[in-house]
C-alpha cells in the first residue's frame, strides 16, 4: 500500500513540474538602455531619484570657471553617475543627471546582452562597427546610440551613457 501511494506522489510531481511555466517569456533583465540611462534611473532624472534608488552618498565635483561638474561614486555597483553642470558647488537633490559611466562590478547588460567583459567581436556583431574609433582602439563610441565603450584586452572594462 505505501509504496503504490508513493508511486502516485512521484507520478502526480513529475506531471506538475511538466506541465509547469514552460510557455511564460524569460524575465526581462535588461539593466543598460544606450542613450537612456539603466533600467531604475534615466538620464535626465533628478538627483534625488538616483538617491531613492541607490543610496544618498557624498559627491565629489570639479570647478571649471564658475562651473560646478558633479558626480557621485556607487564603487561595490560599479556605477558612477554624473550631472550637469551647475554655479552651486553642493549637489542639489534636483540636480539632473547627464551620464552614466559603468565599470566592474556592474553586471547589468543591455538588451543585446553586452554588459561588463563582453568583447569586441560580440559587441560589433550586436551593433555594428563604432561610429568613433577603430577595431583596436581601446575607446570607441556609438554616437547615434549615446554609448561609450573602453576595451582592455578586447573585453569591456567600462561603458559610457549619455544622450545620443
Amino acid at each position: 500500500m505505501n509504496l503504490t501511494r508513493i508511486f502516485t506522489l512521484l507520478l502526480m510531481s513529475v506531471l506538475l513540474f511538466a506541465c509547469g511555466k514552460e510557455d511564460e517569456p524569460p524575465a526581462d533583465t535588461t539593466e543598460i538602455f544606450p542613450g537612456e540611462g539603466l533600467k531604475s534611473v534615466k538620464i535626465g532624472d533628478q538627483a534625488y531619484t538616483l538617491f531613492n534608488v541607490y543610496g544618498n552618498i557624498a559627491g565629489t565635483y570639479y570647478q571649471i570657471g564658475s562651473y560646478y561638474y558633479h558626480a557621485v561614486y556607487y564603487i561595490q555597483s560599479g556605477i558612477t553617475a554624473n550631472f550637469e553642470p551647475t554655479t552651486d558647488s553642493a549637489i542639489a537633490s534636483t540636480l539632473k543627471i547627464a551620464s552614466f559611466s559603468l565599470t566592474p562590478p556592474f553586471s547589468g547588460k543591455t538588451a543585446k546582452g553586452i554588459g561588463i567583459g563582453s568583447n569586441r567581436t560580440d559587441v560589433v556583431a550586436a551593433y555594428g562597427n563604432p561610429e568613433i574609433g577603430g577595431a583596436t582602439d581601446n575607446v570607441v563610441a556609438y554616437v547615434s546610440l549615446g554609448m561609450a565603450i573602453t576595451y582592455e584586452n578586447d573585453k569591456i572594462v567600462g561603458i559610457t551613457l549619455e544622450k545620443p
